[in-house]
């Protein structure tokens, strides 16, 4: 609850899906390669350059 609380404070702050960090990391020209969950509220999002 406290990152959801966090997340709304930020000024643009949004949970986004696996499909849409895989278009993110495109966009910069990486590869989503692992998303590994480090706790209940945080995962690990891994990549590497194209």
């Amino acid at each position: 609850m406290a990152m959801d609380m966090t997340m709304m404070a930020m000024p643009g702050g949004i949970e986004r899906s696996e499909a849409e960090y895989r278009d993110l990391f495109e966009q910069a020209s990486f590869e989503l390669t692992g998303i590994t969950p480090a706790s209940s509220e945080v995962n690990v999002i891994e990549g590497k350059p194209i």
